[in-house]
């Protein structure tokens, strides 16, 4: 059995009571001083109650999958109290710690702002909600406790986790950004260096200003470089897959375009994406592209179906010339597994 206990507005009550039939001084003192602090202790708890705010620097992150990342937020004591004793606690959703805890407890001074924060991980791609904050907190008695929850809420895209898959772009566009041994793609507007003149030098290479000033020919070397714009073409035919692990390979499958969508970035080369999956998104070949595809990657799910056309014959049509593409489907997600 629970014993039943007063609380502190009926302690307050019969210590009014008292104080008005008591017939010593004394014990009218004692009573009403004990009505007087708990009075004082409720409208403690009643402003600190009103004045505790929460607010996030961020309300929208991306990361990886098995990327710890933190997560942070501010605890603003916006009245001249002091919260003695404050229980912070986080809700970080499906999200796994991956060190420290998401609950503090520190006390506030009045109009003091502390910011907390803690790291965590993800295991699978998708959407994460986190919040809301819960906040508890009392008078310096103990005697009012509350609780409060904040929304404060923050969303992270967990994009599909990085793997070892190189690409190999080594044919494309002149005059780009990525350099090549190979003389066919000279830039001549790049000028990399000076030698001397060699026989059978064309007289067009031949720097005069510097020819002139040493007294002896000199011929200008240019830099290699070209683009290769990058086309990724996922399949996520459900019926493509074989019924064994099918779900596992199509997340594998997602993984290889989400990293050849971060190598194209990584070599500055334009990118675009398509898919047979849900709502078969299409984006053709652009500059600064592949947070978008990867976004994409973050949410897309495998589509009932099989996949009845060629893709490579039906993108080539409507893509740049000279277009790297990939297509990303079982055969590609069965060669990865023997090789890496």
């Amino acid at each position: 059995m629970y014993k039943k206990t007063l609380s502190p507005t009926s302690i307050a009550v019969l210590c009014f009571l008292v104080f008005l039939f008591a017939p010593a001084k004394i014990i009218q003192c004692v009573m009403l001083a004990i009505v007087i602090g708990i009075v004082l202790s409720r409208l403690y708890s009643a402003v600190l109650k009103r004045s505790l705010a929460i607010s996030r620097p961020v309300t929208f992150l991306r990361a990886a999958c098995g990327d710890t990342f933190t997560l942070s937020f501010t605890v603003t004591n916006n009245s001249r109290l002091t919260a003695f004793v404050c229980y912070v606690h986080d809700n970080q959703g499906t999200l796994a710690l991956a060190s420290g805890q998401n609950r503090f407890l520190f006390p506030l001074r009045p109009h003091e702002m502390r910011s907390v924060s803690y790291t965590v991980f993800g295991t699978s791609r998708g959407i994460y909600h986190i919040g809301p904050v819960t906040v508890s907190a009392s008078d310096p008695l103990g005697l009012f406790p509350f609780t409060m929850s904040f929304q404060a809420e923050c969303k992270v895209l967990m994009h599909p986790a990085e793997v070892r898959y190189p690409i190999t772009l080594d044919s494309g566009i002149p005059q780009g950004s990525m350099n090549i041994h190979n003389i066919c793609y000279e830039d001549i507007t790049m000028r990399r260096s000076l030698r001397e003149y060699k026989s059978g030098d064309e007289l067009k290479r031949i720097n005069w200003r510097a020819s002139a000033k040493y007294g002896n020919l000199f011929t200008n070397e240019y830099q290699n470089t070209f683009d290769c714009p990058v086309f990724v073409f996922l399949n996520l035919a459900l019926d493509d897959y074989p019924l064994e692990q099918r779900y596992d390979k199509g997340e594998k499958a997602i993984k290889i375009a989400a990293q050849i969508v971060r190598n194209a970035e990584m070599l500055h080369q334009k990118c675009g994406f398509a898919a047979y999956a849900t709502d078969f998104p299409y984006l053709p070949p652009a500059s600064n592209q592949a947070g978008c595809i990867l976004d994409v990657l973050a949410l897309i799910q495998m589509e009932k179906g099989s996949l009845t056309y060629n893709p490579m014959e039906t993108l080539k049509h409507k893509l740049p010339d000279r277009t790297r593409i990939f297509i990303v489907g079982p055969d590609t997600v069965q060669e990865a597994e023997k090789t890496l």
